[in-house]
């Protein structure tokens, strides 16, 4: 009733016809209630002006209410296949139903309001067509001891009103302005209650949709925090692992240069090889590994090959054979593990920061630098010489 009174008209079907399915399979079928749910979708199909649907449920409804002898739903039902006619154009046809529904109120003694007055209003109204206005007054008038000023929110209030006034307007043009002045304040107080109406729905609505964003809102910040959750364990486990394996690195890599320097201590390096030209070669790239050539920046094969007494195809060849490496992957090696042994033994060297270590060892750019040494000892520069620090801290 109130969807309808909003002219929520297919939302208020909606609702009748899963009442009257619900009624079907319950205790309430063929009872007045379910009369009742008739005469609203009746009223409903009424106000969209489909009146054979209409038609279709007041029959079945006066077929009940006559079983039932129910006599409100029956007057109502036959006031609305009157309505029906009357919206047809079928004057006689409206009055003959209508007049049935008056026998009724007067044998049966209805004093129901709503009844009432959609009769007599309707019964007017045909006779206003009819222009037999003192008839349809004679009709209106019966509804006026009726009527309260709580009846204001009553569309049907106004409409009688209305008519009074069309019905005057032919007999009586002071009465007729006195019926206009009210229907204009009823209009208004109908207008004022309706928004309350609309309002307060609208409240109930925009409430159950609040609560319904925020249980799902609960609901997203859940499975945000889980997979949060979730991903930062991913994150940690990742990060202890990858620990752990540098750890592992650290200890294997600390053991090499250990082992490194004591065969140099022990067995300084001796190369004896046969042919001459490759031995002196050999002896004097020796000569600047000791001298610790390779730290310049400027130490590249063509600069060594000078030193050597050589020529740069000829000292490549050499170090690929001999050195088992490239001249870039051989300078490398040598920068990188005098970095290690350094940065291990050197206390003071481990406090330069990672730009100035690798100016001090030959590379131009830090980034260069932390490239070849992860690229050796699948560590960070900056986490070997924090474990190195804290060994040294530790002892």
């Amino acid at each position: 009733m109130i969807l309808r009174r909003m002219q929520q008209l297919d939302k208020a079907l909606e609702v009748c016809k899963n009442a009257l399915l619900l009624i079907e399979n319950s205790s309430y079928k063929n009872s007045i209630d379910h009369v009742k749910f008739i005469t609203i979708i009746s009223e409903t199909y009424l106000d969209q002006k489909k009146y054979d649907s209409v038609l279709h449920y007041a029959d079945i409804g006066i077929a009940m209410s006559e079983s039932l002898d129910y006599s409100i739903g029956h007057i109502d039902l036959l006031t609305k296949k009157g309505i029906v006619s009357y919206n047809r154009n079928k004057l006689p046809q409206a009055l003959e139903y209508l007049h049935l529904a008056e026998d009724i109120l007067i044998n049966k003694k209805i004093t129901q309001k709503k009844s009432i007055l959609n009769l007599y209003y309707f019964l007017a109204s045909c006779f206003y067509e009819q222009k037999e206005y003192n008839i349809a007054i004679s009709y209106l008038k019966n509804t006026e001891p009726l009527l309260e000023e709580k009846d204001s929110r009553n569309i049907r209030f106004i409409d009688i009103n209305k008519l009074f006034a069309k019905c005057y307007k032919v007999i009586d043009k002071k009465k007729e302005s006195i019926y206009l002045e009210k229907v204009v304040a009823l209009q208004a107080q109908f207008q004022d209650a309706t928004n309350k109406t609309v309002n307060k729905l609208h409240k109930q609505n925009t409430q159950k949709l609040e609560n319904k964003l925020k249980a799902r809102y609960k609901e997203y910040v859940f499975f945000i925090l889980l997979f949060v959750s979730g991903f930062l364990t991913f994150i940690l486990f990742k990060y202890f692992r990858k620990q752990k394996n540098n750890k592992v690195r650290f200890d294997k890599l600390i053991q090499k240069i250990n082992t490194l320097e004591s065969k140099e201590k022990n067995n300084p390096k001796a190369i004896i090889i046969d042919d001459k030209k490759v031995n002196d070669i050999l002896n004097g790239l020796h000569k600047l590994e000791s001298q610790e050539f390779f730290l310049n920046t400027d130490c590249d094969l063509r600069s060594m090959a000078k030193k050597v007494k050589t020529n740069t195809t000829y000292l490549s060849k050499i170090i690929k054979t001999h050195k088992a490496n490239s001249f870039n992957d051989y300078i490398n090696d040598l920068r990188i593990e005098y970095a290690l042994k350094r940065l291990k033994n050197d206390k003071k060297f481990r406090s330069f920061s990672v730009k100035s270590i690798a100016l001090e060892i030959g590379y131009k750019t830090d980034n260069s630098f932390t490239k070849h040494f992860k690229s050796k000892t699948g560590l960070n520069p900056s986490y070997y010489i924090k474990k190195i620090n804290s060994q040294d801290n530790d002892s």
